[in-house]
C-alpha cells in the first residue's frame, strides 16, 4: 500500500472540492446520529464517494458525507457515517477516510458510535467517554503498509488521547451532562454477538461493545492525530435486556437518546468558540 501517493490524491482532491476549507476538530457520527450536521451554517457537502479509491457508506444511518461550515463561528467537520471492516472493506478505506480529515486541516477527532452495554450501572441512554479498547476484529488497517521506517508500530497507550478525554468530562460536568467512561469492545459484525460472547467479553475487561471505530482510531494514530470517543448506548448487549436485537432497534433508541450527546457535541464546540477568543 503505497501510502505516500494515496495522501497526494486524496488531500488534492479535498482542497478542490471544499475549497481549501480548515477546521481544527473533527467528529465522526456514527449509526442515525447524521442529523447533527444540522446545526451547521454555511452547510456545504461532499460525499465521500467524490474521493478515489473511496466506496459510499453502505449502513443504513450512515449518509456518507463530508459536511462542513461553522457553528458560533467556529469551523467544523462532520463525518456522517463511517467504513465498516462487514461492508467488505479493505484497509486502504480506513486510510483515505483518516487522510481526508487530515486534509482538512484536523489537528484532532471526537468520533461518536452506537453501542450495546455491558454494564448493569451503564444504562440504556447513557453516553460513554471510551479509556481504551479491546480489539475482537482481529484486523488492524496498518498491516502492509510499505512506507520506510518503523511508523507502523504504532503505541497504543494514549489512543484515546488523556487530555482530549478530560476536556470532555469538564465541558459534561460544566453543563449538567452525565459521561461514563468503560473499555469499548470491538468485533467483527454484522450479527451482533451471543449471550456467552456477552459474557467472555464482560470478563476481558469491556464495558461496552460496537463493530466499528477501532480502525479509524489505530489508522489516527497512525496518522498522528488525537482522537476521543463518545459512545450512545443504544441497547444493552445479548443477554442482558429483554429486547432481541436488531438494527432497526438501534437506530430507534440513538433516535431517542441523542439529544444528550447533540448537547454534548454543540458544548465542545461552544468551548473551542471560548478557546480561539
Amino acid at each position: 500500500m503505497d501510502i505516500k501517493v494515496s495522501q497526494k490524491n486524496v488531500t488534492r482532491v479535498i482542497e478542490n472540492l471544499s475549497g481549501c476549507f480548515k477546521a481544527k476538530t473533527a467528529c465522526v457520527l456514527g449509526s442515525g446520529l447524521s442529523i447533527l450536521a444540522d446545526e451547521l451554517e454555511n452547510k456545504k457537502v461532499i460525499p465521500y464517494d467524490s474521493l478515489p479509491g473511496f466506496d459510499q457508506c453502505t449502513v443504513l444511518g450512515h449518509d456518507g458525507n463530508f459536511v462542513f461550515g461553522e457553528i458560533d463561528g467556529v469551523k467544523v467537520l462532520f463525518l456522517q457515517g463511517r467504513p465498516h471492516w462487514y461492508e467488505d472493506r479493505t484497509s486502504s478505506s480506513f486510510h483515505i477516510f483518516i487522510q481526508a480529515i487530515k486534509a482538512f486541516g484536523c489537528e484532532r477527532i471526537l468520533m461518536t458510535n452506537a453501542a450495546g452495554s455491558l454494564d448493569s450501572k451503564i444504562p440504556v441512554g447513557a453516553m460513554v467517554s471510551i479509556t481504551d479498547h479491546i480489539n475482537l476484529q482481529f484486523r488492524n488497517p496498518l498491516i502492509g503498509i510499505s512506507n520506510a521506517g518503523n511508523s507502523c508500530f504504532v503505541g497504543m497507550e494514549n489512543a484515546y488521547d488523556k487530555e482530549f478525554r478530560d476536556e470532555l468530562h469538564h465541558i459534561a460536568s460544566s453543563n449538567k451532562l452525565r459521561l461514563y467512561e468503560g473499555v469499548y469492545t470491538s468485533t467483527l459484525g454484522p450479527c451482533f454477538e451471543t449471550p456467552a460472547e456477552i459474557n467472555a467479553f464482560r470478563v476481558l475487561g469491556g464495558q461496552v461493545v460496537g463493530m466499528s471505530t477501532v480502525p479509524e482510531v489505530i489508522t489516527a494514530r497512525y496518522y498522528g492525530l488525537k482522537v476521543a470517543v463518545v459512545s450512545l448506548i443504544s441497547n444493552l448487549a445479548a443477554g442482558c435486556g429483554d429486547k432481541e436485537l436488531s438494527h432497526e432497534l438501534t437506530l430507534s433508541r440513538v433516535k431517542e437518546a441523542s439529544a444528550n450527546l447533540l448537547s454534548l457535541v454543540r458544548c465542545f464546540i461552544a468551548h473551542q468558540a471560548v478557546e480561539v477568543d
